[in-house]
């Protein structure tokens, strides 16, 4: 149940909109990246009363001096992304979420510095920056989602630290919550020293001020392959002392490379016993050249060959987590260790356990390095996952049995070993400091000041023992081959964040982002997998807002594909009964008059009756069939794309003929509901239709339309598409290449936007682009996020049906957007875009002409 009396409290502090006691929003606090099982997670409490997201230091200092009076325990979460449970409540209480403190405070050009709120992740502060000329000197291998203060509250130690140190010596200032509200300005990295180590139970920091440094002006890449794994950790030791010092090293072994391969991943192949090694230098131009000379060096006295690939290989130096595709699950370890025992290290790790082991690391300092072995388990397989949470403890004894230690902080896994990685003066002092600063242990409690029983150094000690003995007699656990283990694609989220911050659904709380919604779904399936019982409406209201767009997809760390994931989520729910009644009644719509505006579909053709080309329309026969699509057929605010578009093949004397009132409705918004039977059915029938008139091509201007007839058909039915498929887009380019449309000048200057539908999902970037760099005078000006990372208009996936005001605002971002970019006119490819994008820039009054391409094309087109 909900504390109101709480929540009143919070919201009189920071706002309504940024607390909530919702059992449904808080549950999502009770885990971090890596998943426990309920029987260790009854140890502690880890669902909190209340979930406050501030917005600034006083936010945050306010909520602080609350929980101060009233003894109530506080847990600081960033991106969730450490492992090691500190982030997740051991005693209920508050959950204090610091990614809504993401604003730029001052670029300083001047002495390379920013500085910034601490809730902003890194890969965010570094597009900032590089807009500056400046990027950062260093940032986690998870930058894509670990925040500011998160890493520095670790151990500060990643990519490019080889270079340039750890995070701390970057560190200019701070500003840091005390527990009883204070706020505490600090200079320089002395005395945040222990603050930092605390991991969170002395203070909260909330803003940051970072030295920088200028984008380098040119990189070099080189990827080696070794037979023997141990050259291989060898080379990477000489790197490390060699000069220049290589920006980052990347160490990865043979089974490593072979989950990669089983994944599906295009990979450098190695030998069993291999390696492999990736360098990059950073800096100018003389400095990468002699780099290239150093690293091929060393490497030809380890006889080590280069390969291709070292530029793709390092883009995807955030996706480590590729390989989790061929497995069923992976429990990962970190370790910090001595490169001069980094071959030690590396054959009695892989020897500690039955269970296959992949082992990949990241050179970090001229002495260490970050190991990050992955064991292969199952968590659906509960004794073997159990027994398998065991071994990041046992990777880091050897780490500390060779001068290591346990990597990425302490947290409350690693409680046992604090004796063994701060001296008995730091954590004295330490403590005293927490005695003094927060004598009610209301900041953080649960963690290694106070870890459960069974992590007490004695009791764990023993623990672990047993659980070697006993693990012994469980059957070894084979790797099982791609497609072994009917592994659905919730399955193998592994909760990252990389998707959170460009969800264009992201509201404030995590529910409202892809990994919200597959953490809940993998939650409800496992207690119920056929949805028999009482379906959350907070769960179903998050899952039918999501626009089906993909964005989720292009940074995911195991490459999930969404959209059809989605999709399949939504036919489960339907198949409940249990969808939103808006799209209840929109798909009753459909079914009953073919098509979504509900009007008779007889007036399908309504729009030509302003075309006065002098020629038949509706041929019997023709080459290629128009399929118009609802949208356009029937909104008079689209209806001109048609004409433009039958006035283009006119003009090039194409074949073609129209369906009129026998042209059903696609089946996307069908399809987005959950109805897949129901599409599949329309489906078959404009499949009938078209091939009836003898045609051998179907041409849309509408990607959702695209996107059934190209994609959806053979995923739904498992039969091959008899017929060419092709977006307007993709026809009006050829016909220009083939000079079969002559085009004027057009002196304007436009942004292009790519149509989720068309672009992400099915890959049709460049012919529009192509086809706008056809018209003479025009001027493309791209948006920052483009392509891949264009950003969706909100209309997708019915959520204009659903959610009118959600999609708008979505639509209004995209305006505000374009206009950034100085264009005069906004172009795409899409008549739902252009609904959408229209409604929001109609809604804030902004001057910006908005048009589908082939309206664009039309007006400059003649014969040739």
């Amino acid at each position: 149940m909900r504390d109101m009396t709480l929540e009143k409290d919070l919201a009189e502090i920071v706002g309504q909109e940024r607390v909530t006691t919702d059992p449904f929003e808080t549950s999502f606090y009770t885990a971090d990246f890596v998943p426990v099982p309920p029987q260790i997670r009854r140890f502690f409490d880890t669902t909190p009363r209340a979930v406050v997201k501030p917005g600034t230091t006083e936010d945050v200092a306010r909520v602080l001096a609350y929980c101060h009076a009233s003894r109530l325990p506080l847990t600081v979460r960033g991106g969730g992304t450490s492992g090691l449970f500190g982030s997740v409540p051991k005693k209920g209480g508050i959950v204090l979420d610091t990614t809504g403190l993401t604003r730029i405070v001052e670029i300083d050009g001047g002495r390379s510095r920013v500085t910034v709120e601490a809730g902003m992740t890194w890969w965010q502060l570094d597009r900032h920056l590089r807009k500056a000329g400046m990027t950062v000197k260093s940032y986690p291998s998870s930058a894509r989602s670990a925040t500011i203060s998160g890493w520095i509250m670790g151990t500060g130690l990643g990519i490019g630290s080889l270079a340039h140190g750890a995070v701390f010596g970057h560190l200019a200032a701070s500003r840091i919550v005390l527990p009883d509200g204070s706020v505490r300005s600090l200079e320089g990295v002395r005395d945040l020293e222990y603050f930092c180590a605390s991991e969170g139970m002395l203070g909260i920091m909330t803003q940051v001020t970072l030295d920088t440094r200028k984008v380098p002006a040119a990189a070099s890449y080189h990827l080696f392959s070794s037979d023997r794994i141990d050259a291989i950790l060898e080379m990477a030791a000489q790197l490390a002392a060699a000069e220049p010092r290589p920006f980052a090293v990347e160490l990865f072994d043979w089974r490593y490379m072979d989950l990669l391969r089983r994944a599906g991943e295009v990979v450098t192949p190695v030998a069993d016993g291999g390696g492999v090694l990736l360098a990059v230098y950073e800096g100018s131009t003389e400095c990468t050249e002699e780099g290239r000379k150093v690293v091929r060096q060393i490497a030809s006295s380890f006889a080590a060959e280069e390969k291709q690939g070292a530029e793709a290989e390092w883009a995807r130096r955030f996706n480590m987590m590729r390989v989790r595709r061929s497995v069923p699950s992976l429990i990962l370890s970190s370790a910090q260790v001595p490169l001069k025992h980094l071959s030690g290290f590396y054959s009695r790790v892989t020897k500690i356990s039955g269970r296959p082991v992949a082992v990949l690391a990241h050179v970090v300092s001229e002495k260490d390095a970050i190991v990050m072995p992955m064991f292969v388990t199952d968590e659906r397989n509960v004794r073997d996952y159990a027994f398998a949470l065991r071994l990041p403890h046992q990777v880091s004894e050897v780490a500390l049995s060779l001068g290591g230690k346990p990597a990425g902080g302490i947290g409350v896994w690693n409680s046992p070993y604090l004796n063994r990685v701060f001296p008995r003066e730091k954590i004295d002092e330490m403590r005293r400091k927490k005695q003094e600063l927060d004598p009610h242990s209301i900041l953080n409690p649960g963690m290694w000041f106070d870890p459960p029983f069974f992590l007490k150094p004695q009791i764990h000690a023993i623990g672990m023992a047993a659980a070697r003995i006993l693990d012994r007699f469980l059957p070894a656990l084979t790797v099982p081959t791609k497609g072994h283990r009917e592994n659905t694609e919730f399955d193998l989220c592994v909760q990252c964040g990389y998707c959170m911050n460009d969800c264009p659904t992201k509201g404030q709380w995590i529910s409202s982002t892809p990994r919200g919604r597959i953490f809940a779904t993998k939650e409800i399936l496992s207690k119920d997998p056929s949805l028999s019982g009482q379906v959350l409406p907070d769960y179903v209201k998050s899952v039918f807002e999501c626009t089906l767009c993909g964005r989720c997809k292009v940074d995911c760390s195991v490459a999930i594909d969404s959209p059809p994931m989605w999709v399949m989520l939504r036919e489960i729910i339907a198949s409940r009964g249990v969808g939103p009644d808006s799209l209840k009644e929109l798909t009753g719509v459909i079914e009953e008059n073919h098509n979504l505006s509900g009007k008779n579909n007889d007036q399908r053709s309504g729009w030509t009756k302003k075309l006065s080309l002098g020629r038949d329309l509706f041929p019997a026969h023709a080459d290629t069939v128009y399929f118009v699509g609802c949208v356009t057929a029937f909104y008079p605010m689209v209806q001109d794309i048609a004409r433009s578009f039958v006035r283009l093949l006119d003009t090039a004397g194409v074949s073609f003929s129209l369906l009129g009132g026998r042209e059903w409705c696609c089946g996307y918004p069908l399809v987005s509901a959950g109805r897949t039977e129901a599409a599949a059915k329309a489906m078959q029938h404009n499949l009938e239709t078209v091939v009836g008139t003898g045609a051998t091509r179907v041409v849309v201007t509408c990607p959702g339309c695209y996107r059934m007839w190209k994609h959806e058909y053979t995923r739904i039915t498992g039969n091959r598409l008899p017929l060419e498929v092709l977006h307007s887009t993709q026809f009006i380019d050829a016909l220009i290449r083939e000079g079969r449309i002559g085009l004027g000048e057009l002196n304007e200057v436009a942004t292009y936007h790519d149509p989720c539908d068309l672009g992400r999902v099915s890959r049709i970037f460049d012919a529009p682009r192509a086809v706008l760099a056809s018209v003479p005078g025009l001027k493309l000006v791209e948006m920052e996020e483009n392509r891949d990372y264009c950003t969706c208009c909100g209309s997708g996936g019915d959520l204009l049906a659903f959610d009118q005001t959600a999609s708008l605002t979505i639509a209004g971002r995209k305006v505000a957007k374009a206009l950034q970019t100085g264009a005069t006119t906004l172009i795409t490819a899409c008549p739902s875009c252009i609904r959408a994008i229209t409604m929001a820039r109609m809604a804030v009054k902004a001057e910006l002409n908005i048009l589908d391409i082939v309206q664009v094309v039309e007006r400059v087109a003649r014969r040739p």
